[in-house]
């Protein structure tokens, strides 16, 4: 899929730590939407600076997209009959 065809819907994510209070991120540029380079630890939404590298705009935060136990919820749900 080319990056074009890509929405908020289905931006691709990330996810760092483990357990239900880790924080995931939609892994673009928040200035250009663009896919960035994310880095390989981020802190908690509120105390981040920045967690990625946009090749056009440099250092950027990720936009927030959830936590971890959301997604599991939703999987979750997607697979009950």
């Amino acid at each position: 899929m080319k990056q074009a065809e890509y929405t908020g819907e289905n931006w691709p994510t990330i996810g760092y730590g483990e357990g239900s209070d880790a924080p995931v991120f939609y892994r673009v540029c928040p200035i250009c939407s663009r896919f960035v380079k994310a880095d390989k630890q981020s802190q908690m939404p509120e105390y981040t600076k920045a967690n990625a590298t946009c090749k056009v705009h440099g250092r950027v935060v990720m936009p927030f997209c959830c936590w971890q136990d959301d997604v599991l919820d939703a999987e979750s749900e997607e697979e009950k009959p």
